[in-house]
């Protein structure tokens, strides 16, 4: 009796768990018994016959030229193979000698008219294949452009079923949220990244720690923002977005610039935020004996190194120094009913109008260019990506200040951050005070005079943000918030503080 391998597939896990395999082992075992056939061994496969690369497959067809087997035994050809170059493969086998056998097609493979009928099968088996294929994609690029993902979800994202929109994971996103937040701030590298958030608990796919390849994808993928890519083209969302469009614009630039940070030793709390007050450069943090020292390395500058505790206690005074009192709290208050505080915010809310229908002609243009052949399809794709990020910002934008019209509770929290300053910076960690640090002031500047005098320099500077709230010191150390609340309720008002 001829010994064969049986060579059965499946497209996938789930046909596989059903009853598809056994059936054509069924039909397999039938044929081999009626033809003095026996089966040597079973090749079960869990792929799509569309595509080369068939690990089980690829083995059968070696240990069958090695001679394991005098021949093989599939249930069908479109089982066996949907691509020419794995029917290639069967091909030689037969040229070789070996026995080819089909159990669901009674089709002599030695015969030149056998040959020819299986030829023709393997060819509409392989169009049958590719005209699913394009079916499939149709189906999938509706689902694109009605905003919808049909793949599997990202990182921080759940799977709802076929035909739902992702919906936030409780456990994950906050943590997505945090890495796009840490990367933006430029005090980590990608393997830094990577190590910080393993220790806070972000998984990947099956829960595994989350890896830095994983991480660079999640990073580069407009999902988190709200916008759908496939194959270099972007669709607006229907799912929550993760992180706003700026940030995500922001990261970007980031990584393309390589200019990120690496990870330091010591994370000093006023790293890169000391200047020197004789020369102006940037003053560099040194653990020194147990103590932190920010020095100027500057050869020719005289100015000697401060201790890190003394810059905290003069950077504490400024704070607790631009905090308002209650007397200033109800000043402001009373200049407030007088405004017209909306009137700026519908000037700006018509401006972003005429920025989004500039960008909606540039699209027009650009694909008018692209169809006359003027730019290449590579610089098509590029531009118009950008030009839909561009639109999506500007929709961010106009969705903020609509909310800012809407609600007055941002005033509110306006004032009641003003007035809890300095409580806030005491709270903080080393990562907020940093940041709080940043947006109050513009320089800080530390001079060594005769009497050791340390002068932190407030600058004014106008344009600061601190969660979505603006505030300013000026260099003679008065609190104006006047332009902080010019950003808020959309109005310039005068100081209540003159």
């Amino acid at each position: 009796m001829t010994q064969c391998f049986g060579y059965v597939r499946v497209s996938t896990a789930k046909q596989g768990d059903g009853a598809s395999l056994e059936a054509q082992k069924d039909a397999i075992t039938g044929f081999a018994s009626q033809n003095n056939l026996t089966i040597k061994g079973w090749y079960e496969e869990l792929e799509t016959a569309s595509k080369r690369g068939r690990p089980v497959f690829d083995q059968m067809i070696k240990d069958l030229k090695r001679g394991k087997a005098k021949g093989m035994i599939a249930h069908r050809w479109d089982r066996t193979a949907r691509n020419f170059s794995d029917w290639a493969a069967i091909s030689d086998l037969s040229d070789l000698g070996i026995k080819v056998f089909c159990a669901g097609d009674n089709i002599d493979f030695e015969s030149r008219s056998g040959r020819l009928m299986a030829d023709i099968q393997m060819v509409l088996a392989t169009d049958y294949s590719r005209n699913l294929s394009i079916e499939v994609q149709k189906g999938q690029n509706q689902r694109l452009k009605e905003g919808y993902w049909p793949w599997a979800a990202p990182i921080g994202y759940l799977n709802n079923g076929e035909g739902q929109l992702k919906t936030l994971c409780p456990r994950k996103a906050p943590l997505v949220r945090e890495a796009f937040e840490l990367y933006a701030s430029g005090e980590h590298s990608l393997t830094s990244l990577t190590d910080h958030m393993r220790t806070r608990g972000l998984t990947g796919h099956n829960d595994r720690p989350i890896s830095r390849r994983n991480l660079e994808t999640t990073l580069r993928n407009p999902f988190y923002c709200g916008q759908l890519r496939c194959k270099d083209r972007l669709y607006p969302g229907k799912h929550e977005p993760l992180v706003s469009v700026s940030l995500f614009k922001k990261i970007q630039r980031l990584k393309e610039d390589r200019c990120i940070k690496k990870k330091t030793k010591h994370p000093f709390l006023f790293k890169r935020l000391l200047t020197c007050g004789a020369c102006g450069r940037t003053l560099t943090g040194e653990l020194q004996k147990g103590h932190i020292y920010y020095r100027c390395h500057n050869r020719s500058c005289a100015e000697k190194g401060m201790r890190e505790d003394r810059v905290a206690k003069a950077v504490k005074a400024e704070i607790e120094a631009i905090t308002w009192d209650e007397d200033q709290v109800a000043q402001f208050r009373a200049e407030l009913e007088a405004r017209d505080l909306f009137a700026e915010l519908k000037q700006l809310l018509a401006s972003l109008k005429l920025r989004a229908a500039d960008v909606q002609a540039r699209q027009s243009r650009l694909t008018d260019l692209f169809i006359d052949n003027v730019i290449a399809e590579a610089e098509f794709k590029m531009r118009k990506s950008n030009l839909a990020l561009d639109l999506a910002a500007i929709d961010e934008e106009r969705r903020d200040l609509e909310q800012q019209a809407e609600r007055r509770g941002d005033l509110e929290d306006l004032i009641s951050f003003v007035s809890r300053l300095a409580t806030v910076y005491d709270a903080a960690n080393e990562t907020r005070k940093r940041e709080l640090i940043k947006e109050l002031f513009e320089t800080i500047e530390i001079l060594n005079s005769a009497c050791s005098t340390v002068v932190v320099a407030a600058a004014y500077a106008p344009g600061r943000s601190i969660s979505k709230i603006q505030l300013s010191v000026n260099r003679n150390g008065q609190k104006d918030l006047t332009n902080a609340c010019s950003e808020v309720i959309g109005e310039r008002l005068p100081s209540p503080f003159n």
